[in-house]
């Protein structure tokens, strides 16, 4: 089985499978360069809607890569304590700035962002 068959099923047409190729690209070259304009931002961070500013993009293309980035261990939100829950219980709170995240580069970040 492929690598990309999540990105497309078998069946698809050429074009999807195409399409699918794009996107892929499309995330590593977002990737890299939020990983550049959080590096530049080494102390205060950035939230998407700053990132997207540098960078040109569509905030919601910075917002769509920053979730998975983390769970890669790629960048990271600084915790401010914990906040309780809707529906009980504890959650992380995490610094914010005009009401969104604050995000930061991690330092692992920094040999993933020169390749």
């Amino acid at each position: 089985m492929s690598v990309n068959s999540h990105l497309y099923r078998r069946d698809d047409p050429v074009t999807s499978k195409r399409a699918a190729e794009k996107a892929k690209l499309f995330k590593c070259s977002h990737e890299a360069a939020i990983l550049t304009a959080l590096h530049c931002r080494p102390v205060i961070g950035a939230t998407y809607k700053e990132i997207a500013d540098v960078l040109s993009m569509e905030p919601v293309a910075v917002a769509r890569r920053l979730k998975g980035m983390e769970r890669k261990g790629l960048v990271k939100r600084k915790s401010d304590g914990q906040m309780p829950r809707y529906r009980g219980g504890w959650r992380d709170a995490y610094a914010e700035r005009d009401g969104c995240a604050i995000w930061w580069a991690t330092s692992s970040s920094a040999n993933t962002a020169s390749r």
